[in-house]
């Protein structure tokens, strides 16, 4: 079973004001969030070099998830279920 599921993405500049705004609400300062959290990403891939190569990426700069990933998990989700019906 596969679907075909096209999915809708805000442009990057729309996402990044979200994000920001979501952070100014907690009353710390974004950019300092953001630095703070890529660093610790940074240092948790230290040892995973295609993870670390990810992170190195626009997309990652961001926060976006690969291409296709929201696909490919509905693929397996609805495979899943698929077979569990079929078994049921």
């Amino acid at each position: 079973m596969r679907a075909d599921v096209r999915t809708r993405q805000r442009p990057r500049r729309v996402r990044a004001t979200t994000l920001i705004k979501r952070l100014t609400r907690t009353g710390k300062n974004p950019e300092e969030v953001l630095r703070d959290a890529e660093a610790k990403a940074g240092e948790g891939a230290a040892g995973f070099p295609r993870l670390r190569a990810c992170l190195d990426t626009p997309a990652a700069a961001d926060n976006a998830a690969p291409d296709g990933t929201f696909v490919r998990g509905l693929e397996a989700l609805l495979d899943g279920l698929a077979a569990r019906l079929e078994t049921a």
